[in-house]
């Protein structure tokens, strides 16, 4: 079994070291000594000191590799790029999260667990949960998009979702599938899960906690809340008109057979 840890940057020097090294070790809790571990960063166009510090991760740990576009094409461009470079690869699960640190590393065995016991295509990961972010923490404007964003996806869906905007995700082999048909350059978090709808995928949701603030300035793969929210619901339109009538028929796909149950002394080094 193969696992890619997926990882979109952007100028995030600050915080990239530490979130890969902290990911590589969660993940690895996970799996078998049989099992395979590969790590790649998509580097959207950086021009602070990623690029140096995703050579430096790779000399010292050659399961990770960078995928670096020399200028920025967005978050969408680089997650539909990541998922080629992992079809192309034979990955058979997908752990994609945000290279700012925001995310607790103890929850990637949480979000991939599922994935890996082929009891979930898709994993979201909920921010929105009774033990998660406080309007305080996360702002009442974002919380408000955030919301108005599951409704209207949770409506185009057929699916009652909590969070669909979270970056924390894990893809089995028939979501990452069902990404080929992903066209938004912007962002892909919305029209991913519209697509695993649309191919009658099981998507789940599980309760994570993030840091509400970033430690370290303001996201560089997105624009301000009142754009993004605009920009999200023409794509959320545009991917309902196009899926709305697709079945799943056409992706089937045999589920993942391997066991998730792993001993300590079959846990792969981290």
């Amino acid at each position: 079994m193969h696992l890619r840890i997926q990882i979109p940057a952007r100028n995030e020097a600050a915080t990239l070291a530490h979130t890969v090294t902290q990911a590589v070790a969660q993940a690895a809790a996970v799996l078998h000594r049989s099992d395979r571990l590969s790590v790649l960063i998509v580097d959207d166009g950086s021009t602070d000191a990623t690029p140096a510090i995703c050579a430096d991760l790779s000399s010292r740990d050659p399961r990770v590799r960078t995928l670096r576009r020399s200028r920025s094409v967005g978050l969408g461009a680089a997650f539909r790029a990541g998922v080629r470079c992992a079809q192309r690869d034979s990955v058979d699960v997908l752990l994609h999260l945000d290279g700012d640190g925001q995310h607790d590393p103890a929850d990637l065995s949480v979000i991939l667990l599922p994935a890996l016991n082929g009891d979930a295509d898709l994993v979201l990961g909920s921010r929105f949960s009774a033990t998660g972010l406080s309007e305080r923490e996360i702002g009442w404007l974002a919380r408000v998009g955030n919301h108005a964003l599951s409704s209207a996806v949770s409506w185009a869906s057929g699916q009652q979702l909590a969070d669909v905007s979270c970056g924390l995700r894990a893809f089995g082999p028939r979501a990452m599938r069902s990404m080929v048909d992903l066209r938004a350059d912007y962002t892909y978090t919305h029209e991913s899960v519209l697509l695993a709808a649309a191919a009658g995928l099981h998507i789940v949701e599980v309760a994570i906690t993030v840091a509400g603030r970033r430690a370290h300035g303001r996201s560089r793969l997105i624009a301000g809340p009142v754009r993004h929210a605009l920009r999200c619901a023409c794509v959320i339109a545009a991917t309902r008109v196009r899926v709305g009538g697709r079945r799943a028929s056409s992706l089937a796909m045999p589920a993942p057979a391997w066991p998730r149950h792993v001993d300590d002394d079959q846990r792969v080094p981290s």
